[in-house]
């Protein structure tokens, strides 16, 4: 992947600008509130059609003004164009209209770094499942089709949960049928991702940190889930499936869990009036040195692994990619900053690195490496 230019117009803080890039490499310097992040911002917008800092698409648009504007020239000069104004965005692909980030996800990818990525180590567990929902879009697009199935089963249930006006027994069995559905697949296709970030994370340990331990992630259901498998398991191996509260023994496994869920807990959920499983209150463990990442681990660990979950996520995705790395190198000593960046450059895809100083380690690396250098 290589980025060829952008220009901005009424894009936060910029009321025009436009950049040229001659390398696969660009150093971005500027004081803190000189744009470098409003530009990471446009880059990742592009991709994904929504903001890393915001919700509203209006804050986007520079004070005073009614639009704004973004286009990206990339590769053999591909680009892209979006419009913003109100509540309306407009995208084009190489002129032709698209509807989804979908449609663009495998022509452009950006990966960014961001000073609050180590909240993926050290945050709460949405954080965690944010990281690899995402990351599972970018390597999957129709992922996003089973998110989006998911989170709407999931209102209807919680609506017929909720309001109990619309209460109805057969209803609450058939959507919680479909959630257990959803939700197995949803979290196969995270297994199935987790499973090679790991392999990726640890090849790039043992290749550039051998002095560190190795990394490995526990995958956590939703509490009362973990609670009824055990309590199945436990009663599986004791009784038959026809002993099972007089389950038939040709339904399948995943029905007999579902009627558990419903006997168990169907009170509980009505009481609390919503769901009370599925993936969406999922946590991944990160176990470091043998050790949870998030209890244990340093600071400057966190962050070195959640550096690492990024660089295998770009490995496995390969391609076009465009990497941003936003002033996140700073608390990195020299050596595990220059082991950073070679793994990035060693990609072969753009690499922007944005810094507040020239004066330091990266800005002399980077500049070694033949890049652009560009100033806000």
């Amino acid at each position: 992947m290589r980025l060829l230019s952008v220009e901005l117009k009424n894009f936060r803080c910029f009321p025009t600008v436009s950049l040229h890039f001659d390398h696969r490499i660009t150093l971005i310097e500027g004081l803190n509130g000189s744009g470098k992040s409003s530009l990471v911002e446009a880059l990742y917008y592009a991709c994904y059609f929504k903001s890393f800092r915001t919700n509203h698409g209006a804050e986007l648009i520079r004070h005073g003004q009614e639009a704004a504007y973004i286009k990206i020239i990339c590769n053999d000069d591909q680009y892209i164009q979006i419009g913003l104004a109100d509540k309306k965005r407009v995208v084009r692909f190489n002129g032709k209209l698209l509807t989804s980030y979908k449609e663009l996800i495998s022509e452009y990818r950006v990966v960014v770094v961001i000073e609050d990525d180590i909240q993926i180590i050290k945050g709460a567990p949405e954080t965690r499942r944010d990281f690899i929902d995402q990351a599972l879009i970018l390597y999957k697009s129709n992922f996003a089709t089973l998110l989006k199935t998911y989170r709407k089963t999931l209102q209807q249930r919680n609506a017929l949960l909720y309001f109990s006006d619309r209460w109805n027994y057969e209803s609450y069995c058939i959507w919680t049928e479909k959630l257990f559905t959803v939700a197995e697949q949803i979290r196969q296709e995270r297994l199935e991702l987790l499973d090679r970030l790991e392999s990726e994370v640890n090849k790039l340990l043992v290749e550039f940190f051998p002095e560190l331990s190795d990394m490995s992630f526990e995958y956590c259901k939703a509490e009362l889930e973990e609670e009824l498998l055990a309590t199945h398991r436990d009663a599986a191996d004791e009784k038959s499936a026809r002993e099972l509260k007089g389950i038939e023994k040709e339904v399948d496994e995943g029905k007999v869990v579902i009627r558990r869920w419903i006997s168990a807990y169907g009170d509980k959920e009505r009481v609390m009036r919503r769901s009370l499983c599925g993936p969406h209150l999922d946590d991944i463990r990160i176990v470091f040195s043998g050790k949870s990442s998030r209890q244990f681990a340093s600071r400057g660990q966190q962050k070195l692994i959640a550096v690492l979950l990024k660089a295998a996520l770009i490995k496995i995705l390969q391609g076009k990619t465009v990497i941003v790395l936003d002033d996140f190198m700073t608390d990195f000593d020299d050596i595990r900053m220059q082991a950073l960046l070679k793994l990035f450059i060693s990609y072969g895809t753009h690499v922007i690195c944005t810094t507040p100083s020239r004066q330091s380690a990266l800005c002399g690396y980077l500049q070694e490496q033949q890049c652009d250098v560009i100033t806000l």
